[in-house]
């Protein structure tokens, strides 16, 4: 096998709602379960000895639960703080899944990705899906930190020694007459101008009697502002809140919190009657000109970030806006652990906030990777950083001293078919632009560009408001060889852009036409030649030759049943001659389809090489999924087909896929792509117990679906 494991799919069919988790700071709810081993745990009884518990909730199919198993964070707080070492932390592992069993725990099953038991020295408590019900359980993995008096942290993000601190800074019952501070709830970190904020606190009874009132003063910069009378009743361990009046304030402020009087005598414990927060002004930058600077984690495709001024117009926005519907969309970070930049180009002075959100509110540092991000200016000054989040975080900053800029447009994507085509066909393509000025934009001049060669100057009139982006829609244009289009902003509002940011942008379309019927295909297999299926089939769908296991054929991409006695395989490490010929009296649009039976293409140095018998390139290329598609325009006589459809009918279309497919395949692996490469895809990863009899219907319904789709 190529791989250790393929990305497994396992699941049962009635998962848990999606994407939300229990917030910090509530009361644990308590339990007793037995381990695999025959001890009972009860939750309640452990904290009760001054112990914290960490709750680390997953399945044995999933590969985030398996990833954090593996990074080995728990043996470590095991090793340092649990019996062995200082004995104050002790872990567990909650299988959530009644349907997986021992083999799965052991990784001798079917629905798991290795063995979790070996190597574990914490216990593990199996069969445990009422648990998930207990702790509302939405996902997995989840990992919570529970301290003496019970309250809960989110701790995925955790660093080992992070668990030891937090657990230094839990709140210890004692006494009679006894209010610990807990938090402060929704207070800004940083703001830009003045910002005004209503004090929201909440707090817990540590003591033997019940606490019916309480005196809470707060403090701004060390001047008292208010004092507030709570009234209510809460026992031992039970929480409570109160909001102070709205407060305004215009410079970097020190908020505190502190306990005055419980039931109307003093405290029993001064030590936990205080909190304190600072509201910090945020930077303030000289320049228009900026750098967002993205360092992803193992998740790449969980992160989107967005800057916004002051109104809540988003002038810049990266990585994937589908996090919020459970869905990749084009943007998307792809790559793990790598650092991705970005201009900005802001219009004037004012406030403006740097907001990045993670799709499983855990950050992107530093449980699953080093990641980070940056806003700083063209000479690398960082003015915001950070990347350790349990929430959406939000940085206030404001431009100072900046330039004004008044007329500057940018294009910020191209919609409309590129890529592979066959004829000559006329496309209509769109742009979306963005207003980055500070000006309404009323008039633009577009410039359309073939190889540097004017094809069209477009003039668009409107209202384009400071912020906004609208789709224009620019005249057809014929597109009849191997060429990139280039469209440029020329003047907006009838004056040079004058801000040359994201001003043009490069359009490929690839037209791979043979010159002769004869071909020559040149593939270089790996260790694993037998894996290997490719075809050609015409615009009709019929078969013009294929070559390689058989066995696998078009349908069996990443379906792991090849075997080295299957009719027609290829030997591993050999060079590979295969003659085609195309039908050399008619004109048509062929595609060649490469299919790996492991779905992950062929290993360095092997290639697939495609020529026409006259020496002319066609493609030269290492696969490295399967389902690559490209397409081949047979120019030898009148038209097999007839007229096209539309326009887009001899493109190798970026569809995208329906979202109730969605969910069956892994992250980074539903953007848009050729139709047939959806069935190959869930063909691929579409393994769950419940699914395999959707196989059929899906791809029948893609293949419908598709034909009729156009751009």
């Amino acid at each position: 096998m190529k791989k250790l494991l393929s990305l497994l799919v396992f699941t049962s069919c009635a998962l848990l709602p999606l994407h939300a988790q229990l917030p910090d700071g509530i009361v644990a709810p308590n339990f007793t379960a037995t381990d695999i081993n025959g001890n009972t745990w009860t939750l309640y009884d452990l904290l009760d000895q001054g112990k914290s518990a960490v709750l680390f909730f997953g399945t044995t199919w999933s590969y985030g639960s398996w990833d954090y198993h593996q990074s080995g964070r728990l043996n470590q707080v095991w090793e340092q703080y649990g019996p062995d070492g200082t004995d104050e932390i002790i872990p567990f592992f909650i299988e959530v899944d009644d349907n997986t069993d021992a083999e799965d725990l052991n990784g001798t099953g079917d629905a798991t990705y290795g063995d979790w038991v070996t190597g574990t020295p914490y216990p593990i408590i199996d069969d445990a899906n009422w648990l998930a019900v207990i702790y509302a359980l939405d996902d997995v993995p989840r990992v919570y930190h529970i301290c003496p008096n019970r309250i809960l942290t989110n701790a995925i993000a955790f660093p080992t020694v992070q668990f030891s601190l937090v657990h230094d800074d839990c709140l210890l019952p004692g006494g009679v007459n006894n209010a610990g501070m807990l938090r402060f709830v929704d207070i800004p970190k940083e703001f830009c101008g003045e910002v005004t904020f209503s004090p929201n606190v909440r707090f817990q009874n540590l003591g033997s009697a019940p606490i019916t009132s309480l005196s809470l003063q707060l403090w701004l910069n060390g001047n008292l502002t208010e004092t507030r009378q709570w009234t209510g009743n809460i026992n031992l361990y039970q929480t409570a809140g109160t909001v102070f009046n709205p407060v305004t304030i215009n410079e970097s402020t020190t908020v505190e919190v502190k306990v005055a009087s419980v039931n109307g005598l003093p405290d029993d414990d001064a030590a936990n009657d205080g909190i304190s927060a600072d509201v910090a002004e945020g930077p303030a930058i000289p320049t228009n000109y900026l750098v967002v600077e993205i360092k992803t984690d193992y998740y790449p495709r969980e992160i989107y970030w967005e800057v916004v001024d002051d109104e809540g117009t988003v002038f810049h926005a990266g990585g994937n806006p589908g996090i919020f519907t459970n869905e990749d969309w084009e943007g998307a970070y792809t790559d793990q652990e790598t650092v991705y930049q970005h201009e900005v180009a802001l219009p004037a002075d004012g406030c403006y906030e740097f907001v990045i959100y993670d799709e499983y509110d855990d950050g992107i540092c530093c449980g699953g990777g080093l990641g980070y991000y940056r806003l700083q200016d063209e000479n690398n000054f960082i003015y915001l950083q950070g990347g350790l989040f349990t929430e959406p975080e939000h940085r206030p900053f404001s431009l100072s001293g900046a330039a004004t800029i008044n007329d500057n447009a940018a294009i910020r994507s191209y919609q409309g078919i590129s890529g592979d085509f066959c004829g000559e066909p006329d496309i209509t393509p769109s742009l979306a632009v963005q207003n980055l000025g500070a000006n309404n934009i009323n008039s633009l001049e577009i410039k359309v560009l073939n190889e540097n060669s004017l094809v069209q100057t477009f003039d668009w009139s409107g209202t384009l408001l400071p912020g906004q982006t609208e789709t224009l829609t620019l005249d057809p244009v014929t597109v009849d060889n191997t060429s990139e289009l280039s469209f440029i902003i020329e003047k907006a509002n009838q004056q040079p852009d004058t801000f040359a940011f994201q001003n043009e942008l490069e359009v490929g379309f690839t037209r791979r036409l043979p010159q002769a019927p004869g071909l020559t295909l040149e593939i270089k297999t790996d260790e694993w030649g037998y894996e290997n299926y490719w075809q050609i089939t015409n615009s009709a769908g019929g078969l013009i030759a294929s070559g390689g296991n058989q066995i696998i054929g078009p349908d069996g991409g990443g379906l792991q049943v090849a075997t080295e006695n299957d009719p027609n395989v290829y030997p591993q490490f050999s060079t590979i001659t295969e003659s085609i010929s195309l039908p050399d009296d008619v004109t048509d649009c062929y595609t060649f389809l490469f299919v790996d039976d492991w779905g992950d293409g062929i290993n360095s140095p092997g290639y697939i090489k495609l020529t026409d018998n006259l020496g002319n390139l066609l493609f030269d290329f290492r696969p490295l999924t399967t389902g690559d598609i490209y397409l081949l325009d047979g120019q030898f006589g009148p038209s097999a087909v007839g007229e096209p459809a539309s326009d887009a009918s001899f493109f190798c279309r970026q569809i995208p896929l329906p979202t109730a497919w969605r969910w069956h395949l892994p992250s980074g692996k539903t953007q848009g792509r050729c139709a047939s490469k959806w069935w190959m895809l869930l063909a691929n990863y579409c393994k769950r117990p419940c699914c395999p009899h959707l196989r059929s219907a899906i791809r029948s319904t893609l293949l419908a679906w598709s034909a009729g789709f156009t751009s």
